[in-house]
């Protein structure tokens, strides 16, 4: 199966070259700096700096070990059973689907004492990286010289597909293609899938996210944000050949620490024109719809005790989100981030200069960055509210979106299809769609009321059209309460039974929110190719020649922005001075009690009833949260954190405040990534949960 990977999981596309962030042109990254593909592990860098090189049979081992749980964040096979370790957060939405208002496993926490108890999640998938292949010449000879940049693009794609399709094939696997360096590199990632994954462990959300919204992106810690999942293929618990051993010595301050996850997207060379539309047009537009949303949620869930239980996850999907989008921005408005990002541009245009081969080949792409940038305000909204936004009317909206889509793309010959409804995601698509995973209809009916509302304030011009005949004359709640009424899309198998019937079964139903799709889907294809043509194929010709740049200054010391695959980032346990105060590398499952006992009066910070019990018995001095200056960012959630060795020593689960920056600009003054210490994983587990299976089971792969 095909993924087009142009794209990072949060759908944003900006081809963004990579991160070179040197002192000059041609120095190497400064620091620890870097989310390296694990064909590019910079070992001269580990040997030099660490007296540690990396061999081939440690990348394949770390590689084959690692997990993309798709569309949620990173995990890793922690046994020789398939047992996946992974963040409760990233988790939270499988536990939420085998949750119920008389088993609420978020609110109380849940234990398989068995592997007959491990509980099947939906709609939970885990995808295993297996093998990379650059297929930069084989797409660029598609291109002919003089092509515009959109036809270059679609040429290019063509040809990467083509290629995907046969290597996936050959080799029996998921093919993703995957775009690099602002689309100077090209590769085709092939995965391993799994569909049947199953809940082990989680604790409870009180200990999982300590502190609530006020303690996120904040350190010191206390936070038990982990949880344990099983593979399953045919019926039984997978076997795996590479998976993380535990740690019997964990990491103290000063110790290297590694990390292999799926980070998202990182926008660390965007030229200074760009990161002013991210700061002026991008960021205030997403805050806006998230602020809507917040407030919405928080009305919804005063109605009641299920509305609470319900709502819980996507408010705390939507407060991640909005708190790090405030920090983002907050970076864009300090002057030096600015300031950084201009010197480097302008020691890049230096080097072109210098070097009037350089400027023949590849022009002025910062100029020509510019210029798209200069168009887009125009159209750039309109398509993030129809297209990008994710799932702005709602789960149901969603799923029967992607219904319609794909009835009307089998009509189309399989190139001329969107990328992620081509033939090879049939059946990907066909479990989503048909997905059992509960709705709950009335949270559903508000957001769709949300999404209504904003097009009825937003679209303009011609567009204003489309919201208008999407209202029907009529109020946004008044409307939604009348699609949800209607429509019988939530039963899973009326969805089931429409798929392969085409457009014209969709319309045979007469169901009003297909109705609805089909109206708005016209709009939002309109503005995806708009978007496509005159912003990302244009960005991304100027940058993969900016890219081109860097690597002639130095190809070896530069690493590409984040797009949701695999990478390794290299750091230490550290301390850091904030102003007068200095920040502990470390906290320890006593300081848990002693924050809850110091916030006692705020109810994010109550311990689950099962951890005050719990307190006599806990060895207080274990660790519990550490600190780090590994490169991470959005999707890092559920990296391991391990040794040399490559043995788990923790698990990263957040960033403090001062890492937000780490978007467009990576320092380690300040910033930190903060991980679950694996002892305090064990000394809970075996102390508040009783989790003898489990704790025996990661126990016994130490060495």
């Amino acid at each position: 199966m095909i993924k087009n990977h142009e794209q990072s999981n949060s759908g944003t596309v900006y081809f963004l070259l990579l991160a070179f962030l040197a002192i000059s042109m041609v120095t190497p990254t400064r620091a620890d700096e870097g989310m390296w593909p694990m064909d590019r592990v910079p070992r001269h860098y580990l040997q030099e700096q660490y007296g540690f090189t990396p061999d081939d049979a440690w990348i394949e081992h770390i590689q084959k070990s690692c997990i993309r749980f798709a569309g949620s964040g990173s995990a890793s096979f922690v046994s020789p059973g398939g047992l996946v370790m992974t963040n409760h957060h990233v988790g939270s939405g499988a536990i939420r689907s085998v949750s119920s208002a008389e088993h609420d496993y978020i609110k109380d926490g849940f234990l398989a004492a068995s592997a007959a108890e491990e509980i099947k999640c939906p709609n939970l998938q885990a995808e295993v990286l297996m093998a990379i292949r650059d297929v930069t010449d084989e797409t660029n000879a598609a291109v002919s010289e003089g092509m515009p940049p959109e036809t270059a693009r679609r040429a290019r794609t063509q040809r990467m597909d083509e290629l995907a399709v046969a290597w996936g094939e050959e080799r029996g696997l998921h093919a993703e293609t995957v775009i690099l360096f602002g689309g100077a590199r090209r590769y085709v990632y092939l995965y391993k899938q799994y569909d049947d994954v199953r809940l082990v462990m989680a604790p409870e959300a009180g200990i999982a996210f300590l502190g609530g919204d006020n303690a996120n992106f904040e350190y010191p810690r206390y936070n038990l944000d982990v949880s344990f999942f099983r593979v399953y293929e045919n019926d039984q618990p997978l076997k795996v050949e590479h998976y993380l051993r535990w740690s019997s010595e964990g990491a103290g301050e000063g110790d290297l620490v590694l990390m292999a996850g799926h980070p998202y997207r990182t926008q660390r060379l965007a030229t200074v024109d760009h990161l002013r539309f991210v700061r002026d047009i991008e960021i205030p537009c997403k805050l806006a719809a998230y602020n809507l949303r917040e407030v919405s949620l928080l009305q919804f869930m005063a109605r009641g005790s299920e509305q609470r239980r319900v709502g819980s996850g996507p408010l705390l999907r939507i407060q991640n989100g909005r708190k790090a989008y405030d920090g983002r921005l907050a970076g864009l408005y300090d002057i030096e981030t600015i300031e950084d990002k201009l010197e480097s541009q302008e020691r890049m245009k230096a080097f072109v200069r210098k070097n009037p081969d350089l400027q023949s080949t590849y022009g002025a792409p910062w100029r020509d960055v510019a210029g798209v940038l200069g168009d887009a305000a125009s159209y750039w909204f309109t398509y993030y509210l129809l297209e990008q936004m994710r799932q702005p009317f709602g789960d149901l909206f969603d799923v029967t979106k992607k219904l319609v889509r794909l009835e009307t793309e089998r009509t189309l010959p399989d190139i001329d299809r969107l990328p992620e409804y081509r033939k090879s995601e049939w059946d990907s698509l066909s479990r989503e769609i048909a997905s059992s995973a509960p709705l709950n209809l009335e949270l559903e009916q508000v957001r769709l009321r949300d999404g209504l509302l904003t097009l009825a304030r937003v679209l303009t011009g011609d567009n204003s059209v489309t919201a208008a005949a999407l209202l029907g004359g009529k109020a946004p709640d008044v409307r939604a309460a009348e699609i949800m009424a209607r429509t019988k899309l939530a039963d899973p198998q009326f969805r089931l039974s429409l798929i392969g019937k085409g457009r014209p079964g969709l319309m045979m139903a007469n169901d009003p929110l297909i109705k609805l799709v089909i109206r708005l889907d016209k709009s939002a294809r309109a503005a995806r190719k708009q978007y496509e043509d005159k912003f990302e194929a244009r960005l991304q010709d100027a940058y993969s020649r900016i890219a081109n740049i860097a690597f002639e200054a130095e190809a070896d010391g530069v690493y590409p922005d984040a797009t949701g695959t695999l990478r390794l980032s290299i750091g230490t346990v550290a301390s850091y001075e904030e102003g007068s105060t200095s920040i502990p590398a470390m906290t320890t499952l006593g300081g848990a009690y002693q924050s809850s006992e110091h916030h006692a009066s705020i109810e994010a910070w109550n311990l689950p009833e099962r951890w005050v019990r719990a307190e006599e018995k806990i060895d207080k001095s274990v660790p519990f949260n550490f600190a780090s200056t590994n490169d991470i960012i959005g999707g890092n959630s559920g990296s391991p954190a391990f040794n040399r060795q490559g043995e788990v020593v923790g698990i990263v689960f957040d960033g403090n405040i001062h890492g937000l920056v780490w978007d467009y600009q990576f320092t380690q003054q300040l910033g930190r990534a903060v991980s679950v210490d694996a002892r305090g994983i064990i000394e809970a587990l075996r102390e508040v949960y009783d989790a003898d299976r489990l704790v025996s089971e990661l126990l016994a792969t130490q060495n």
